[in-house]
Parts: structure tokens; C-alpha cells; sequence
């Protein structure tokens, strides 16, 4: 199942970006037609221990909500809680030990809606 955090969202046409973070970290992006961006990056923590990881997606106009998905032994792609980008454009984030998270998040020139919660997640085993 950790090919789907890569391939929901990556797809051909989409630019792999070079990243400061160790060889663990994929970050990727894509201009849509109508002009706004997409961005995924996607992190593993191979480790024992909970790493924090930080980004920075650049300045940017409005916040915008960023989706984050992770699968773990107990848990399958599973949607997490979004986490707000606020206009500085930093992101912080905790990776639990022996996961893979993938975010994702749009950007455009129009206001985003607060998503609703997240669905449950469903835990399947893998």
C-alpha cells in the first residue's frame, strides 16, 4: 500500500522537486489549467522515534488546507486531520516511527473553504 501514498496523487507531467531533507522525502508539483498549483510531498520515517519535519512552501497570498495521509502497521492510507498552511508558507510536522505521510495541498488565487473533518479512518490491516 505505500505505492499509493506516491501515486494518489503523483501522476505523469508532475515536476519532482529537489529537497533538503534526506533521501526519505519526494516533493512534487504541478500547475492545473486553471492556473492554480498542486503540491505533494511525501516523507517516511524508517527510525524508531518521532522525527519533526519542516517545510516551507514560500510565501503565499491566502492559507490554504493541507491534506495528510499515512500509513503505518496499523493503519492504511489513512486521512488524518488537515493542517492549516498559514501565509508564511511553514509547515511543521511529528512523523510517528516506521510511517509514511504523504501532504497535499492546492494552491490558487481563490479563498479555501475549512474542509469538514476527516472521515474515520479506516484501519485495515495490511
Amino acid at each position: 500500500m505505500f505505492v499509493l501514498q506516491y501515486s494518489k496523487f503523483i501522476k505523469n507531467g508532475w515536476t519532482i522537486l529537489e529537497t533538503d531533507e534526506d533521501e526519505w522525502t519526494l516533493a512534487a508539483i504541478y500547475q492545473n489549467d486553471d492556473s492554480s498549483v498542486q503540491t505533494t510531498v511525501v516523507s517516511t520515517n524508517t527510525g524508531l522515534y518521532d522525527i519533526t519535519v519542516n517545510w516551507s512552501f514560500g510565501t503565499i497570498a491566502l492559507p490554504v488546507y493541507v491534506e495528510v495521509y499515512r500509513t503505518s502497521a496499523t493503519e492504511n492510507f489513512a486521512q488524518l486531520e488537515y493542517v492549516l498552511l498559514s501565509t508564511d508558507g511553514l509547515l511543521q510536522y511529528d512523523l510517528p516511527p516506521d510511517t509514511i505521510t504523504t501532504f497535499h495541498v492546492t494552491f490558487s488565487s481563490a479563498p479555501v473553504a475549512p474542509p469538514e473533518a476527516a472521515p474515520e479512518a479506516e484501519n485495515d490491516e495490511l
